[in-house]
Parts: structure tokens; sequence; C-alpha cells
């Protein structure tokens, strides 16, 4: 019976150590980041961060809506308009005199 019992003791540690171990790396990580957090330039890009991404969560959630609901594509232009504009003023630039500065000599 004792030997049983030191059989499951011995198998007991050698799975609580890992454990141990990640619990350790884990408590060093929060105490990195405590001080971290206690540094006031740290501290102030965390909360910019924090920020930014609240921001870009707010502003995609109405232009992902306005994708769905194809809105957003409606007032574009579409790539046949653009393709025309772009003819038209390359068409326009070859009848353009070119700007030439004419000096005068006496």
């Amino acid at each position: 019976m004792t030997k049983k019992i030191l059989v499951a003791k011995d198998s007991l540690t050698l799975a609580i150590n890992p454990i141990n171990s990640i619990y350790e790396q884990m408590a060093t990580s929060f105490a990195n980041i405590k001080i971290l957090e206690r540094d006031s330039v740290t501290s102030l890009l965390i909360e910019d961060i924090t920020r930014q991404q609240k921001f870009l969560h707010a502003t995609l959630g109405p232009v992902a809506d306005l994708q769905a609901s194809r809105l957003l594509k409606n007032m574009m232009p579409s790539s046949s308009v653009l393709e025309g504009i772009k003819a038209l003023k390359d068409y326009e630039a070859r009848f353009c005199i070119p700007n030439i500065a004419i000096s005068k000599t006496s």
C-alpha cells in the first residue's frame, strides 16, 4: 500500500512541476506588465493604441454596413466611367500647347 502511495505521489509531482513552471513564468510576465504600466510613456502609448482600436472598430462597422447595402458601391463611379474620363484627359492633352518660356534677348 505504501509503495502505491509513493508511486502516485511521484507521478503527481511529475505532473505538477510543469504547471508550477508555467505559473512562475506567468507571474514574471504579469510583474513585467505591471512595471510597464507604471511607466507614464508606456501607459500613454497603451492608451493611445486602445483608443485607436476602438476608433477603428467604430469606423469599420458602418463602412461594412454600407458595403453590404451596396449603397457605397452605387455612389462610386464605375470603372468604365473612370476609364472614359482618363481617355478624354489623354485626348485633350494631345492638343495642349506646352508652356515654353520665351526669353527676350537684346
